[in-house]
């Protein structure tokens, strides 16, 4: 099965990364001789991927501008406002249609000799189920993420809980939501059921049943570029390469 279409969501409105972001949208702030959203769309090229939907907002032209003579087709929705991901999921629908996809953050990026989306896809060859991208975090990090709580089954890890911004002491384990999935079109009926005050992993948590919802530990280091400290170590990693 193979996957033509990818999410990228971008509409964050980066207070983590001002007042530079206030000028230029984080997703395209160089790391070292490329914007951050360069290193997405090369990985999802490489893949096959040939649309792909940024899901952004209207003072982040620059990423049109960017992208106006790219290999793939690009298409863009802008939000009024960020309000979580899933609601910014949920302006994807009509693009993604009958398909399953590929969702990327648009502020985290690996460095990985197989990119962490080949990774992902990967699994989802053999499987052909949700996939969802996990990372390994020191547990005084873990109360920063969402924790995972996973079966695992013939050496794949299916997802049993998320449990977010945990103690340490209460993490199911020191596996976190990485910000890289491949998706089924049926996150949006489980978007669709949430109710206030629920998060886009409760939606998740909705395609877990029936070991529906894999959990792939990238091999890679991860950059929070949305962060300063992700962003600096960032541009020192892709400097010494």
């Amino acid at each position: 099965m193979k996957i033509k279409k990818a999410v990228i969501l971008a509409g964050g409105e980066g207070s983590r990364m001002a007042p530079a972001s206030k000028i230029v949208a984080k997703e395209m702030l160089p790391v070292v001789d490329r914007p951050v959203l360069d290193f997405l769309v090369e990985d999802l090229i490489s893949v096959g991927v040939t649309d792909i939907l940024i899901v952004s907002n209207k003072n982040k032209i620059c990423i049109q501008n960017y992208f106006n003579n790219s290999k793939v087709n690009f298409q863009y929705i802008y939000q009024d406002s960020p309000l979580g991901v899933a609601n910014a999921l949920m302006h994807a629908k009509q693009f993604v249609g009958s398909s399953p996809f590929f969702l990327l953050y648009g502020d985290v990026i690996f460095s990985a000799k197989r990119s962490s989306v080949a990774q992902l896809y990967d699994v989802f060859k053999s499987q052909k189920c949700n996939i969802l991208g996990a990372r390994k975090v020191k547990p005084s990090k873990i109360s920063l993420y969402g924790a995972l709580g996973f079966k695992e089954v013939k050496g794949v890890k299916f997802i049993t809980r998320i449990v977010e911004k945990p103690l340490p002491s209460q993490a199911p384990s020191n596996m976190v939501i990485a910000g890289q999935y491949i998706l089924f079109p049926e996150i949006f009926e489980e978007i669709s059921k949430m109710g206030a005050g629920q998060l886009f992993t409760d939606a998740l948590l909705g395609l877990a049943k029936n070991n529906n919802l894999a959990a792939v530990e990238i091999d890679g280091k991860c950059f929070d570029v949305g962060s300063k400290i992700g962003y600096v170590m960032a541009t020192l990693h892709y400097a010494m390469l």
